[in-house]
This record gives C-alpha cells, structure tokens and sequence, in this order.
C-alpha cells in the first residue's frame, strides 16, 4: 500500500482537477450540435454529480473489499484512456442520439461520453481515505484532508479550464491533455507498487490506443460544404461555412451571419433579410451619425451602416470575432472603435461616461440563445440614457408571433413599451413560421420618411413598403416586463431553439454540427 503523502496528495489533486476539466468540455462538444442551451448545462451537471455519487460509492465498496492501490491507479488509468477515445467517440455518438432531440438527445449524448470516465475519477477520493487511515481516532482528519485537497484540484482545474485550456487550444488537444496526464498518473502509480508487468501492459495498450486514434480518428467530413475557418474558444465554437453560394457565420452549431457570395447587384436588399429590416432606421431617423453596436458577429450590420454614412461603434464579447469578421466577412471599421466586453457591462460605463448615440442596435445572440440579461428593463433604461435627442434603439430577435414560445416576442415588446413612448415591431416571416423581429424604439413618434436620402431611392422605396407591409405590433398583446429579478426566456424559448436548429440541420446536414 501508498503511503506517501505527497504522492497520494497529488493523485487526488490531479484527478480532482481533471473531473472539473471533463464537465466544462463536455458542455463545449456538445454545445456545436445541440447549442449552448440550459438544457445543455443542465445535462452534463445532471450527469457529473450522478457519475460522481455512483463513483463515491464503488470506490468505498471496492477499497472495503480489495483495499490495493494498485487497483485505485488502474482504475486511473483506464478513466485516462476513455477519456483519450471522447474526441473520436463524441460526433459518432452526438449523430446516434440527435433522433432524440434537443432535451433527451443532449442527456443521453453527455451520458455515453462522460458517465464512464467521470465514474471512474469519482472512486479515487474513497479510496485513498481508505488507502491513508492508520488509525480509526484519524479517519475524520484524513479525510478531511484530502477532500480539501481534491476540491483544491477541482478549483485549479476550473480555472486552468476556462483562462488557459480552452481560450489557447483545440478541444481535442485538451483532451489528449487530461488523458495524458491520467495515463502516465495510472502508469506510475503501478510501477512504484513493483506491478511492472502490469504497468509494461498498460503502457502498451496506450500504445495502441494512440495508433488506433492517429490513423482512424478524423473530423466528419462536411459533405458539400466547406468549413473554411474554426477556432474553439471560451465562448464557443466558431465556425466560417461556404455552402450553396453562402457564407455563414457559425457560433456552436447556430448561425449568427449569411452572406451571398456573389450577390448580383450591390442592392441593400441583397443582404440578409434582418439586416435589411435594421437599416430601416434610416428612414426613421435620417440624421444618424453615430452607432453603437452590440455584437459584431461578421460585421455585415456595422459595414451597411458605415456605407449610409454612419460611424459605428461595437461591442463584442468574444475577441476572436474581429479577426474573423475581416477575414472572412470584408468587416471594415471606417473609424468605429471595437469595445471587447459584456454588452450590459459596457453599456453601464458609457451610461456612467455621458456617452451619446444617435443609434443603438442590439443583435446579440448566444449559440441559439438570446443572452437573456440584455434582454430586460434595467438594460434598456440604460440604453435609453446613452441615446442621444431623437435617437432610436433597434432590436433583432428570433420567435414565433403564435403559440407558448410567442411569449419571448410578446414579452420583449411589453418591456420595450415600460420603457419606450414609441415601439414599433416588423416580423420576416408568416404567422406560423420562426423568423427574425426586429424592433425600433424612441422616444418620439417613429414615423417613416421618404425623403430621406441616405439610402438610394430605389431601396429606400421598397424598404418602407416592405416594413409597412410587416408591422406586428398589433399581434403582439400579452406578455411580461422582463426584469433582472424575473426573466425566464430562456426556458420560454427552447421550441424556438429546437425549430431553428431543425432549420440549420436541414441546410447544413448534420455532419457540418459534428466537426469538432
């Protein structure tokens, strides 16, 4: 048996670190096929505390029965090798459970992936208190200690996780990481208990492991499409996709941006239908100048903006979207600056700095979630105060105008209207479908003006009878005032995640979502 302190300390401070690596990843391979969803975060929290309390126990009834270290570091081991073969197993295993849906898809996929390597880790505490009590009168003492310990290493782990590991490296990198590093912890474990044949096996089947890994484990092939960029980050994947003529701009799994290729004219109405719909601000308010953006995503908005004559400013929370939006999307920003941060974080400072904008747009979105805390009354008062006479707010949103799910859309505007004397509400889409709304907001009557002259007659023209012909405020009664102290549209909203991600799988096919 082990009893150096050290070694042991150390094996519970690593495995500990490892169990917090393994429940943050799981949330980043999951979240590029079934979006960064509460449902999401709450099944692979769900399965690492059942994984953990099924560990807890097999580790104390097994170290009761077998009390042999060598066992404890096998079981080590083999978690470092499950967790070696996660990378190749998760898109084969995300395509067998996305018949599923949403709910019990992402359940069942973060079950298959982590219940087994996750088990396993959770043996380890029990068993070195089994393994390090000498004397009944100290098994309180030890415990304690190395609970301590390991909730120490979960600590490390989670930070190491989120400001190093996944902000600097590949998702598959970082698994091969925490194998690694349980497999050589499993590896020596053995060796300094004399089992040397059994270590030279291990070893071997390591061996063989990576082999098997070099030569068949490959990214699902994207069918027609063409992934041109990918980075995974903090804040998820990101995704550049040509396909069927379009370039789009995917966050985990949900577009955020599309692009014609070639479009056949420079007409504005060439661009994104939303986007079209947001440059009506113009015809509201000829005299913008100055824009503050919330959200780049590929700064197709702030380009069309700056075209008219605007100067527009972004906030954006992901820094790797600048790069991206240039690259990828011709993003130029024409004397705008570029404010990385939280939108509501930032827009309290300009509130508190005396910063005016003639326009504030909002077209910020998470995966297929709507940041839900940029979405209530306390963020509009403040947007409201950063606007300068006459200035006006818009809004892109994703909803339904009927049914359970249309309380996203209808709540929204309700709180818009606490806030705003003038709101208007333009839908893209026909009554029963998902679509984009895009909502204008002011302080004095939002009143179209045709002789504006910012955008080309011809264009402005057709968007005003375009937004004339797509008003929806008068379908949009009911609803709630969303605030910090209640705001559920992100529980309201899963049919309008799960419909529009029917929608990307049937464009994109399922194997563009797998690609890690």
């Amino acid at each position: 048996m082990y009893r150096h302190r050290i070694f042991i300390s150390l094996t519970v401070f690593i495995t500990g670190s490892a169990v917090m690596i393994l429940e943050i990843l799981g949330t980043k391979v999951l979240g590029p096929f079934f979006g960064v969803s509460l449902y999401v975060w709450s099944s692979q929290i769900t399965v690492t505390l059942l994984s953990l309390s099924i560990g807890y126990w097999l580790g104390g009834l097994l170290s009761d029965r077998t009390p042999s270290a060598e066992l404890l570091y096998g079981l080590i081991f083999f978690s470092g090798i499950l967790t070696l073969f996660l990378p190749f197993a998760a898109p084969r295993v995300m395509g067998w459970v996305e018949p599923l849906g949403l709910k019990t898809g992402s359940l069942a996929a973060s079950f298959i992936l982590f219940s087994l390597p996750l088990g396993l880790l959770g043996t380890v505490t029990p068993f070195v208190v089994k393994l390090c009590v000498e004397e009944l009168r100290k098994v309180g003492g030890t415990a304690g200690r190395l609970y301590a310990v390991s909730t120490v290493g979960s600590l490390v782990g989670t930070l190491a996780a989120g400001f190093l590991l996944i902000p600097q490296l590949p998702i598959r990198e970082i698994f091969y990481f925490v194998a690694a590093i349980l497999i050589i912890l499993g590896l020596l474990g053995l060796l300094s208990g004399g089992k040397r044949r059994a270590c030279f096996l291990a070893f071997c089947l390591t061996v063989l492991c990576a082999i098997f890994l070099l030569f068949f484990s490959r990214d699902a092939e994207a069918g027609d499409a063409e992934i041109l960029f990918k980075s995974q980050g903090f804040y998820g994947q990101i995704k550049v996709v040509d396909h069927e003529g379009i370039r789009s701009l995917l966050v985990d799994g949900s577009t955020q941006n599309m692009v014609i290729l070639d479009p056949d004219s420079d007409s504005l109405f060439e661009q994104s239908p939303y986007t079209v719909y947001l440059t009506g601000l113009f015809v509201v308010r000829p005299e913008i100048r100055h824009v503050l953006m919330i959200g780049l995503g590929g700064g197709v908005i702030p380009n069309l903006f700056s075209r008219y004559g605007a100067t527009v400013d972004v906030i954006e929370i992901d820094s790797r979207m600048e790069g991206v939006a240039e690259g990828y999307f011709g993003y130029r920003p024409d004397g705008g600056r570029m404010i990385f941060g939280d939108g509501r974080y930032i827009v309290n400072r300009l509130a508190r700095e005396g910063k005016k904008y003639d326009a504030v747009i909002l077209d910020a979105f998470s995966s297929y979630d709507q940041p839900a805390h940029l979405f209530v009354r306390e963020m509009f008062v403040k947007v409201r105060e950063i606007l300068a006479e006459h200035g006006v707010f818009g809004i892109n949103s994703t909803g339904f105008v009927k049914g359970e799910a249309s309380r996203v859309t209808r709540s929204i505007f309700r709180t818009l209207e606490s806030v705003f004397p003038c709101v208007e509400v333009f839908h893209l889409e026909a009554e029963d479908e998902i679509g984009n709304f895009v909502f204008f907001a002011a302080d004095e009557p939002l009143e179209f003006q045709p002789e504006s002259g910012r955008i080309p007659p011809e264009d402005r023209d057709r968007l005003i009878a375009v937004l004339k012909a797509n008003r929806a405020k008068e379908r949009l009664g009911g609803g709630i005032i969303l605030t910090d102290d209640y705001n559920p549209i992100s529980f309201w909203a899963i049919p309008i995640y799960e419909r529009w991600r029917e929608i990307i799988l049937k464009f994109f096919g399922r194997k563009i979502l797998l690609t890690l």
